[in-house]
């Protein structure tokens, strides 16, 4: 394992059950990847929606539809120089169907359509005199042999009823994308703990860009079997990064060169 694997997140989890060869070109030998910009999108209207709910849930006057705006101008322009400047950068990975300025035009929308019909809606609870919003959990996990390792997890929002909630910015919402749970489960160990129950609420929220936004709601009930689930995964990951045990994952919808960066490399290497 190499001294930069310090903690394992849920996606890096997921990854590594997936495939645990592109686990280790993205995780561990970091090699660069394309930028996307539909991922840009996503950061922009996350860090939006961060700043109105910490606002409200502090107690300060909502931020105005204007105001969003405004920031949503600040952020696109800030977060694409911060992708642009990072030494692995490459370049941007475009689809012909999705061109930058339709992404860019219909995030703008959508950051009023959340402002409307979304955001005023929603109320965070105040863990540890902080909003839950893009919430911070360290939790430690163990192996059979005593070997300690994080799961770092940054939580959307954390609602006033106990329900974790997660923004997922996209164009079309997959069914693959809905039925997916794994990362729920992942941040129903703090719900669980904070909430002292054994069955968490959990939803994403799918903000579904377009020249009409809307709004998709998937709802996810995780109990002690789903959080059992993802701890042996936890655990099964960080042993396999450790003994640099690695093998490709083919069989599945992540092996085609649309859903993997390092596809013409590994199709390379197995050929």
């Amino acid at each position: 394992m190499t001294e930069e694997l310090r903690h394992l997140s849920p996606s890096k989890i997921e990854t590594a059950m997936k495939c645990p060869e592109q686990f280790r070109l993205r995780y561990i030998e970091k090699i660069p990847e394309m930028s996307i910009m539909s991922m840009l999108s996503g950061r922009v209207i996350h860090a939006i929606n961060e700043h109105y709910l910490k606002a409200v849930a502090n107690g300060k006057a909502a931020p105005s539809a204007k105001d969003l705006d405004d920031l949503f101008l600040k952020e696109w322009e800030d977060q694409t120089k911060e992708e642009e400047e990072k030494a692995g950068f490459i370049g941007w990975s475009v689809d012909p169907d999705e061109p930058v300025e339709k992404i860019y035009s219909e995030s703008r929308t959508m950051i009023q359509f959340v402002h409307a019909e979304v955001l005023p809606k929603v109320k965070p609870m105040m863990l540890n005199g902080e909003p839950g919003v893009e919430y911070t959990v360290k939790d430690k996990y163990e192996t059979e042999d005593g070997d300690s390792f994080l799961v770092w997890m940054v939580i959307d929002l954390m609602e006033e009823d106990g329900t974790i909630t997660d923004w997922k910015t996209t164009g079309k919402v997959s069914k693959n994308a809905t039925k997916s749970w794994f990362q729920m489960a992942a941040y129903s160990t703090f719900g669980a703990r904070v909430m002292k129950v054994e069955t968490v609420n959990a939803r994403k929220i799918f903000l579904v860009l377009g020249k009409r936004p809307k709004v998709e709601v998937v709802n996810y009930l995780m109990g002690p079997s789903h959080r059992e689930w993802f701890k042996r995964q936890a655990v099964a990951t960080w042993k396999m990064a450790k003994a640099g045990a690695f093998v490709a994952g083919p069989n599945g919808w992540w092996c085609a060169q649309d859903w993997c960066s390092f596809y013409a490399m590994c199709q390379g290497e197995m050929s």
